[in-house]
């Protein structure tokens, strides 16, 4: 074996210098000279096979305890990467031992195979070499004929201007505002309000280039605050290329029900369609569909759909016109309403040149770079108006801010007048992605196994790359953190894109063509009804969704196979042949994902993967197989639905290179000699189901919560953790359940517990000491950044945390002995501060000593349930929310102001949320109250004041000042003294409001804003019946909540014409109260009523309501019978339903079922 290890160390490290290359070239390789570098490339992932397979037993024979110390020592952590640098890894080792352990093995054999194939492709390396080299001097003789022809002063000969900027990391260029597209968004938005007078549905399309920004504009009005409440199902679906009608089905129900369906016949599918648009008012989006030039096949997709409401809308974007007529022709020929397409255009110069601007001066000033922005304006000329491409160079240019780099660019055939008529904004991708650099270029192609619009997480991403070799090892980060920054930086390119509602990344349409083209032959998605025929026998990386079992059979033709993604949707019985074949024939797999309905339990032939290092399951599954135990390179287990699992797993441990088990909690506490894995990256330990000792080879850790701490049974037993070993540990969570230990043991026991001074982040719930821990020393913690501190009922004494110089987030939760909190230090980088139950918390000590202002960047405070504070130190003016709940303030709070503090005294520009509730003893100090003017929050958003004092509390202040021009949302509770709402002029400058609520206001007269949209009211009628008068109430709302429902007499409520939600606290007035007139003339708006409290008797005028779906009575228990119901409601809800009304309510017997018989869902 020795001698065929040598001719590997010689031959492929000339090979891989030869593959890189041809991969490194602009130059797209072609015909045989390609049918040549598939050759390399099979040859190479030949000797890695073989080479992992060596890696493999030899981690066999140490889980078996044949190995010598220093193997075990070794193991997998030297070897715990795959790829091509397993290869160059492997061969820069002794081989002396590894032959004397292998040479009997049939791996040998494989191995010379492989030598032997290396010997035969490396024997053409030379021509290869030569015609790439032709290839690429060609290229460039041709760019240079071009650059020739444009003068000295835009080719940038003479100084060139190279500037290091001093900048961050870049902002969130996913966060940009959208340029451009308001009088699109709000023709959008006007029909998207309306309802069509003739039809249920109607269909909107929106045509345009690939990345003109079809689907950013439809995400601004998908997402538009105004349709908060106008549609009952919002649907999102991407078509793409492949307009497969059931599948688009499927994942209308799927979206819509958060399952996929089980049925995937065309008939079974259209009835569950028509069942969920027959629910309700829909908005569905159809988009980026491409080739659906099927009329019938758009017949079959809006068939069912027609089913939905009045007022139901469908909203299809796509590059082809024929698209948008057939799509709109085959719903004309089923009675939907069709609307004139919107053809969206490209930006105009100057809304173009400012998005273009944006990405590539990230970070820095553009008035620093002239010379740039002349390049710049050259540039973003040649770029066709096209959002996607303004973004992707913009930050391509973004990562060099050098005039030469930028006039490479400029000057690049890809973005020249001619390359763009030819391929459009393609050509203008690809320069991105040749500037990527070669590592990160297979991570970015790799991302086509995915479907279009996939929701990416990054660190799933990561562990795949990591899984399949793509990241470098290095000798200062782990793999997880270098494939992290990888990540960062394709989205610093904007290639992946950050979600603006949810943690996750996605990929732009054209971007995803794009990744799918330099993929080619190396990825492929194998969906729907496709051939087999189709998939390349190349492929590497294999995303495959079928429902027809007899096609897994084959899986296993593709011996090359490093990934596949399995989605199964038809039902498999757990012993399914084919299942278990199609295991046996992965023989080369890295990473696998398994999504497969009805599958319980993983085929026995798992256990051959040896290869294998993710593995994620999507379903449910009731235990694992004896065989999993030998997949001793498994670096992730993923398991995203709970197990069912009870038996303890044995074997589990001998996993030695698992480092991620995601979340997987049920199986934590099944492993027997956890402590084996000692190359796991976080872990839940429970300490009454293990000894504490298994922790202690687990040096690796960077994330460990303990559970379970008892002083009586763990007290001598910590000390062998050795947590201030684990260098790597970030995070550190200590939590117990127990309340029964003695303060003192407690004390000791957690004085044991030290952790390295490398961590960041800290959480003990349960302490039951008076003290903190010894370690709990800013100088010993000194890199924390955040910290939790809850439920001590001992806990007395805190260190002085605010000199902990990185902390940003704190959260002290029910420590009911703590009576101060010391900010020594000041806490110069807090930006959000928690405190809750803390009842003998009176002051803050130690503010005396500090110069400096206390929390200079403190973002968001929250103090709830602290009745003894009576005082707050001055607040930062850079705060953007703050709530106080339960505490015993009398002074208002004040800012900082340079060197001297005020209550709001300058404009808070930057305050978006005040909550203040229950403190009655705030006051308006007669000494701190300043003009309206100089009162300012025109940023407050929302704004809730509940039991805040009488006549001279914060409540009025707050109200009288009139630059509350952005609050969207206003709750008073308890304000009685308020006579007027709140007074005339000043609400008629609450412009944007939208949501209202009023509670215990009794002496509250008149209500007018001029855009509410929501509104809830509750208060006793009292006074305000008595002050009708003509308010001129223009609002349009749309959810009403009353207590009273006398309330629907008195102005400006007695006038709304298009409430949509109603919901009354008392009922027992209810038809006396509830008025004929109001009723009629909310009739046709109203679809959902619910109705508190102990009616008697229910209006007669309920029929009238023709558009009511919902009806809840919630307190039945005096309610004597049910009147006539309009034929509209689909659900009844009857809560306390009394005897009487039971026996009237009897199926088929009962006096009122003839009133209820035909409403679908009836719960008594």
């Amino acid at each position: 074996m020795k001698d065929e290890l040598q001719r590997l160390n010689d031959a492929v490290p000339r090979i891989l210098a030869v593959v890189e290359m041809a991969e490194s070239g602009q130059q797209e390789i072609t015909g045989a000279l390609k049918k040549w570098l598939w050759q390399l490339k099979d040859a190479l992932d030949e000797a890695e096979n073989v080479l992992d397979e060596l890696d493999y037993l030899k981690l066999q024979k140490q889980v078996e305890g044949k190995a010598s110390e220093h193997e075990k020592a070794s193991g997998s952590k030297e070897h715990g990467y795959s790829g091509r640098g397993k290869v160059r890894g492997f061969l820069s080792e002794s081989t002396r031992k590894v032959g004397e352990a292998f040479k009997s093995d049939p791996t040998l054999e494989r191995l010379r195979g492989a030598v032997k194939r290396l010997d035969e492709v490396a024997a053409g390396v030379g021509d290869f070499i030569s015609t790439l080299q032709l290839l690429e001097f060609q290229r460039l003789h041709q760019q240079h004929q071009t650059q020739s022809t444009v003068p000295d002063s835009e080719t940038g000969s003479g100084p060139t201007e190279i500037r290091v900027p001093d900048r961050n990391a870049g902002p969130d260029l996913t966060e940009g505002k959208v340029f451009g597209r308001d009088e699109e968004r709000e023709e959008l938005l006007e029909w998207l309000k309306k309802d069509e007078s003739s039809t249920s549905v109607s269909l909107f399309s929106i045509i345009g280039l690939g990345g003109v920004g079809k689907t950013t504009l439809t995400q601004l009005v998908y997402k538009d605050d105004s349709l908060t409440n106008s549609f009952d199902h919002k649907i999102w679906v991407t078509v793409s290329t492949h307009f497969d009608v059931e599948k688009v089905m499927a994942d209308i129900i799927e979206f819509a029900e958060t399952k996929r369906p089980k049925v995937t016949e065309l008939p079974a599918l259209q009835k569950a369609l028509k069942k969920l648009a027959s629910s309700g008012k829909f908005l569905l989006v159809l988009d980026d569909a491409w080739n659906g030039d099927n009329r019938s096949g758009w017949g079959k997709l809006f068939a069912p759909l027609t089913s939905g409401h009045k007022g139901s809308k469908i909203l299809l974007t796509t590059r082809s016109v024929t698209v948008a007529k057939m799509a709109a022709s085959a719903l004309g020929a089923l009675g939907g309403s069709r609307n004139e397409p919107m053809k969206l255009k490209p930006l105009d110069d100057d809304k173009f040149l400012s998005l273009f601007n944006q990405y590539a001066f990230a970070g820095v000033d553009s008035c620093d770079y002239r010379k740039l922005e002349s390049i710049g304006k050259k540039i973003a000329r040649r770029l066709g108006g096209l959002p996607l491409a303004a973004k992707t160079i913009g930050a391509l240019l973004n990562t060099e801010l050098d005039d030469r780099h930028w006039n490479g660019i400029l000057h690049a055939d890809n973005i020249s007048d001619q390359a763009q008529k030819r391929d459009g904004v393609m050509t203008v991708l690809m320069l991105s992605y040749h500037h990527l650099p070669m590592h990160l270029r297979p991570c970015f192609a790799y991302c086509s196994i995915f479907p279009q619009d996939y929701e990416f997480n990054k660190d799933d991403l990561v562990f795949m790359w990591m899984a399949l070799g793509l990241i470098q090892k290095s000798s200062h980060q782990t793999l997880e953190d270098t494939g992290r920054g990888y990540f960062d930086y394709l989205v610093k390119l904007s290639l992946l894109e950050q979600l603006q509602y949810s943690d996750g990344y996605n990929m732009h349409d054209l971007l995803h063509d794009l990744a799918r083209k330099v993929s080619d032959g190396d990825c492929f998605r194998f969906v729907g009804d496709m051939s087999i025929d189709k998939i390349p026998n190349t492929v590497r990386h294999l995303h495959f969704e079928t429902d027809k079992l007899d096609l897994l059979k084959d899986v296993g033709k593709w011996k090359n196979l490093r990934t596949l993604v399995l989605v199964f949707r038809g039902y498999v019985n757990e012993h399914a042949k084919a299942f278990e074949d199609a295991f046996k024939s992965l023989e080369s797999i890295r990473v696998l994902r398994l999504d497969v309905d009805g599958m319980n339990v993983l085929p026995e032939a798992i256990g051959n993967l040896r290869h294998i290092r993710y593995l994620s399951i999507c379903h449910q599954i009731s235990r694992l197989p004896s065989s999993f135990c030998r997949l001793y390179q498994l670096q992730v287990l993923v398991c995203r639905h709970d197990s069912t699992a009870t038996e303890t797993v044995l074997g589990l441990n001998n996993l030695i290179s698992l480092r991620h088990l995601i979340p997987c909690g049920a199986y934590y506490e099944k492993i027997e000699g956890i402590g084996s894995l000692t190359s796991l990256q976080g872990l839940s330990f429970a300490a009454e189901a293990y000894k504490l000792s298994e922790l202690k080879e687990m040096r690796d850790l960077r994330e460990l919560k303990i559970r379970g701490l008892e002083s009586h049974n763990h007290h001598e037993e910590v000390s062998t953790i050795e947590l201030h070993r684990k260098k790597n540990l970030l995070k550190l969570e200590l939590v117990r359940f127990d309340d029964s230990d003695v303060a003192d043991e407690y004390e000791q026991m957690f004085d044991r517990l030290q952790p390295p001074d490398g961590l960041r982040e800290l959480k003990i719930n349960g302490y039951q000491g008076a003290r903190s821990p010894c370690w709990m020393d800013p100088d010993l913690l000194i890199n924390l950044e955040r910290v939790s501190l809850e439920c001590g009922r001992a806990w007395k004494h805190l260190p002085s945390l605010g000199k902990l110089p990185y902390l940003t987030r704190l959260t002290l939760s029910a420590l009911p002995s703590l009576q101060q909190i010391n900010c020594e230090g000041g806490f110069q980088q807090l930006k959000q501060l928690s405190i809750y139950d803390c009842e003998q918390w009176e002051e803050w000590c130690g503010l005396e000593a500090e110069a400096v202002p206390w929390c200079p960047l403190l973002k968001e405070l929250v103090i709830r349930k602290c009745p003894r504070l009576k005082a707050l130190p001055p607040l930062p003016l850079g705060l953007q929310s703050l709530e106080l709940e339960d505490v015993g303030l009398s002074d208002s709070p004040t800012f900082w102001v340079g060197s001297s503090c005020g209550l709001f005294r300058h404009h808070l520009t930057s305050l978006r949320a005040l909550w203040i509730e229950n403190c009655p003893k705030l006051r308006m100090s007669p000494d701190t109250v300043t003009p309206v003017d100089c009162f300012a929050l025109p940023s407050l958003r929302s704004l809730w004041l509940v039991d805040c004092g009488g006549s001279d509390g914060l409540t009025p202040a707050l109200l009288m000042q009139g630059s509350l021009t952005s609050l969207l949302a206003l709750a008073l509770r308890g304000a009685n003294h308020i006579t007027a709402f709140p007074f005339e002029v000043e609400c008629r400058r609450f412009t944007s409001l939208r949501v209202l609520r009023l509670t215990g206001c009794d002496e509250l007269a008149s209500v007018e804003c001029p855009k509410l949209v929501q509104a809830a009211a509750a208060a006793t009628p009292a006074s305000i019946i008595k002050r009708e008068e003509e308010q001129g109430f223009t609002s349009t709302v749309e959810e009403l909540e009353i207590d009273d429902p006398f309330l629907l007499h008195v102005e400006p409520l007695r006038k709304l014409t298009s409430v949509r939600r109603l919901e009354i606290g008392d009922g027992s007035h209810l038809e006396a109260a509830l008025a004929e007139p109001w009723l009629l003339q909310n009739s046709t708006s109203l679809r959902s009523l619910y109705l508190w409290g102990k009616a008697k008797i229910l209006p007669s005028s309920l029929q009238t309501l023709s558009s009511l779906e919902y009806l809840t009575l919630g307190e039945a228990c005096d309610l004597q019978s049910l009147p006539q119901l309009p034929l509209s409601l689909r659900t009844l809800m009857i809560g306390g339903c009394n005897e009487t009304l039971k026996e009237r309510c009897r199926e088929n017997e009962g006096a009122d079922w003839p009133n209820i018989q035909t409403h679908p869902r009836i719960y008594p």
